[in-house]
């Protein structure tokens, strides 16, 4: 191999030298990064698992592992464990991305805006008109004023779940009503 292709080599590769990191402590074996490479399925696992599509689950991954290319502090003591961790968190943050695109970022403020603008039996029929669970799950979030985490003690579900009931009824109510949820 000549010296121009030792120079060549790719950016992680130096990482895996041993190097002395921002505390002084000297860093030795694999980089994180060949580490992630290692458990890259299990990693998309863990990240399907919260946001339940293969592609953004990828996608999340694919972020860790650019991420990692420049992470610059102390060797984890439990490199698997945290990287499961910053996986599921940047799962998350994609999560309620997605959400916010969908639902608009303002959605709760828009709902109480819309309560106080529609007359409250109109909004109650329609309400009613709902059905389960998006009806009991409208009703107590914005009528009965009960936050995500008590709804999803009454209805004994994930929280995530009572939040897209929530979100969901809010979509047909926007439609039966009409531009005024707008």
């Amino acid at each position: 191999m000549s010296q121009k292709c030792d120079r060549l080599r790719h950016p992680h590769d130096a990482m895996n030298d041993t190097t002395t990191s921002h505390q002084g402590r000297r860093r030795e074996g694999p980089s994180l990064l060949d580490q992630a490479l290692g458990l890259r399925d299990q990693l998309i696992a863990r990240a399907q698992k919260v946001v339940n599509d293969r592609d953004d689950a990828e996608d999340v991954v694919h972020e860790v592992f650019l991420t990692l290319t420049k992470y610059q502090g102390p060797k984890p003591r439990r490199p698997e464990a945290w990287l499961m961790q910053v996986v599921k968190r940047r799962s998350i943050d994609r999560l309620r991305g997605r959400v916010e695109k969908k639902l608009g970022a303002n959605q709760e403020r828009v709902a109480a805006q819309t309560i106080s603008k529609i007359a409250k039996e109109e909004l109650r029929a329609a309400v009613h008109d709902l059905r389960e669970p998006y009806s009991s799950a409208v009703r107590l979030r914005y009528l009965e004023n009960c936050s995500f985490t008590e709804l999803a003690v009454v209805f004994d579900c994930p929280e995530r779940t009572v939040r897209t009931w929530v979100a969901r009824g809010l979509a047909t109510l926007r439609k039966t009503i009409g531009g005024q949820w707008k």
